[in-house]
């Protein structure tokens, strides 16, 4: 607290904008992003949502950074768990917000829980420790981000007057810890004189000499706060190979590791200008000189893919697979309309309707080949790139389906697919859907474009085909049988048979894959016991048709139950955290797994004794 009390704070016209800081290059979870990327990750972490008190996030970073004795009242600190709040002896508020000059003292009083808690094994904590654990960390993080910039800054230090003819000043307020470094060793040496003259009682000093020890403590204090402040390192380092993007800095990262240089001298003046700009409410010179602070980093060969900023900034903006979620819920009404009978006679609601599923998969598989294009591998190596590339999947093919039958039930189908997959896309948590380097055993090109995407196609093939047999098991409840019925039987059996060969093919991929970097082909893996799961229901059902073991009804069952088979096995088995496949892991999906499968069981019986007592 004292650490941030050094900073001046200043107020601030209100058509000021810090949102040209967000193009500024970051090397942030193993790649080159915008800060304004990286804005909305820790936002999100501490908030829950992008935005702040009707700001971007970028320009909540800006005012963390450069501002940060204001910054301390932000009430960005999302709180929802009771028991922690109890913990951190937390008034109640309408709303669980929580600022850092709040939350600061319950952190302290509980080190020594956190102590015990670290001790304990990880899978056996309650969820109030795992969310005190969070909480840690996240004043951590956000403790280095209010110090971040503390090294420019200009500071409200007294000099000693003994120690102002040692320092050039430009400025009579602009004592930054950087201009008073150079007369730090002259304060020590003063300081340990004192001490060694006086001793440490601080009654026995003169004004001048209390000036001189409290100088040097400051800036001790300070330098001493800012170790391992590793957090923003948006500087690359004066001695990388031009290639090397994996080695960058924080501003006292590098003044700290010795890794400053000829080409960094630059890109800390204008860190500095920026500082200043915005401390004086200053908007041209606060975007002349981010413009400044980019072109050095490009002339020392370090910036050299400016179009991925660029891109990833414009979707952050405008996120193509929101918009093509919004998309899939008017098909979703529009197709309803129309099977209902209501929209019938109105041509137009058709064409809006296949229009609009048309465009939402567009937009997604835009997405989806930027996310490819930052990424620079192919589109599927999470849980959540999974859950959009089978969302993109089942949208297109649903569309396709659709130009064939030209019934609506396709869209009605794909549309209610994209919803329900989007849903669950905006519950990942954001460590998963911010575009992460892989690790290494997992980075491997020709098994994320051959395995994940076979797999991964099945489980969209899968999807389409439960969702079909549910709609056929409910038109035979009906008392006349539709017209196209045994011509969409024949399309189930045809997409039910290519669903099979996709998750076979994708599971023996994965068996290879599995040998090449493990040793084995095969070792009851809960992910590969998973994707074996789906194979043997799909092959057991179609093996019992051919045979014909099942009714019409109970086939459709069968099949419908499919997409219970697919969640187990594509989000059921993450649940565990045990296995190899570490990848995926996510908790808090398990009442809503657990929701799924109970509806879908009882859904799926309603509709089967329904048709039973019919055919009675």
């Amino acid at each position: 607290m004292m650490l941030m009390l050094c900073v001046a704070s200043y107020a601030h016209a209100s058509s000021f904008s810090g949102n040209s800081l967000g193009s500024l290059p970051i090397l942030h979870e193993g790649r080159i992003k915008p800060i304004d990327t990286f804005a909305r990750i820790t936002l999100k972490q501490f908030y829950g949502r992008e935005s702040y008190d009707k700001k971007s996030a970028t320009e909540w970073l800006t005012t963390t950074l450069f501002d940060p004795h204001a910054a301390i009242n932000d009430k960005i600190f999302r709180i929802e768990n009771p028991i922690l709040r109890h913990q951190l002896n937390l008034v109640e508020h309408k709303r669980p917000l929580y600022n850092f000059t709040e939350i600061s003292s319950g952190l302290n009083a509980t080190l020594n829980d956190m102590q015990a808690i670290l001790q304990k094994d990880q899978k056996s904590l309650t969820p109030a420790e795992r969310d005190l654990i969070a909480m840690h960390k996240n004043a951590v993080l956000y403790t280095q981000l209010l110090r971040s910039f503390s090294l420019i800054l200009p500071l409200n230090v007294k000099i000693p007057d003994e120690l102002k003819g040692f320092i050039k000043q430009d400025k009579a307020d602009d004592h930054t810890f950087l201009s008073l470094k150079k007369i730090e060793q002259i304060a020590l040496s003063k300081t340990k004189e004192i001490v060694a003259k006086k001793g440490e009682d601080l009654s026995q000093y003169t004004q001048a000499e209390l000036n001189i020890v409290t100088f040097s403590y400051q800036l001790q204090l300070l330098q001493n706060a800012a170790e391992k402040n590793e957090i923003l390192r948006i500087i690359p380092s004066s001695w990388n190979a031009k290639n090397d993007e994996n080695i960058w800095y924080s501003p006292w990262a590098i003044f700290q590791s010795g890794n400053a240089g000829p080409e960094t001298a630059p890109l800390i003046t204008d860190l500095k200008n920026i500082a200043r700009a915005y401390l004086e409410s200053n908007q041209n010179i606060f975007d002349s000189s981010i413009t400044d602070y980019k072109q050095h980093l490009h002339d020392t060969g370090h910036y050299t893919s400016s179009y991925k900023i660029d891109l990833e900034r414009l979707v952050n903006q405008f996120n193509p697979f929101d918009i093509g979620f919004g998309l899939a819920i008017i098909a979703f009404i529009a197709s309803c309309l129309l099977l209902s009978g209501i929209g019938a006679h109105m041509a137009w609601l058709r064409h809006i309707a296949l229009g609009t599923l048309a465009s939402s998969a567009i937009l997604q598989g835009i997405f989806i080949l930027y996310r490819i294009i930052i990424l620079e591998r192919p589109p599927v190596g999470t849980l959540y790139e999974s859950i959009i590339f089978v969302s993109f999947v089942a949208t297109l093919l649903a569309w396709l389906c659709e130009r064939r039958n030209r019934d609506m039930i396709f869209v009605f189908l794909g549309s209610l697919s994209a919803i329900a997959l989007g849903l669950l896309s905006f519950n990942i948590p954001s460590s998963q859907d911010s575009m992460i380097v892989l690790s290494a055993v997992l980075n491997t090109q020709f098994w994320l474009a051959t395995h994940v995407l076979c797999i991964t196609l099945g489980y969209a093939w899968c999807i389409l085909v439960a969702m079909l047999a549910h709609f056929m098991l409910w038109e035979k409840t009906k008392s006349t049988t539709p017209v196209h019925f045994t011509n969409r039987l024949k399309s189930l059996h045809t997409l039910t048979l290519i669903a099979l060969l996709l998750t076979s093919v994708g599971t023996i991929l994965g068996g290879i894959w599995a040998d090449q970097s493990w040793g084995r082909f095969w070792g009851w893996d809960p992910k590969e016991n998973g994707a074996l799961l789906i194979v043997l229901w799909i092959a057991w059902i179609m093996h019992a048709q051919l045979g014909k073991e099942f009714s019409e009804k109970t086939l459709l069952a069968l099949l419908g139950f499919t997409n219970v088979i697919v969640a187990m096995a594509w989000i059921g088995v993450n649940l565990l955290g045990v296995g190899l496949h570490s990848y995926g892991f996510t908790e808090g999906l398990l009442a809503g797994l657990a929701a799924f499968t109970i509806a879908e069981i009882a859904l799926l019986t309603y509709l089967w004794i329904k048709v039973k007592n019919h055919a009675a």
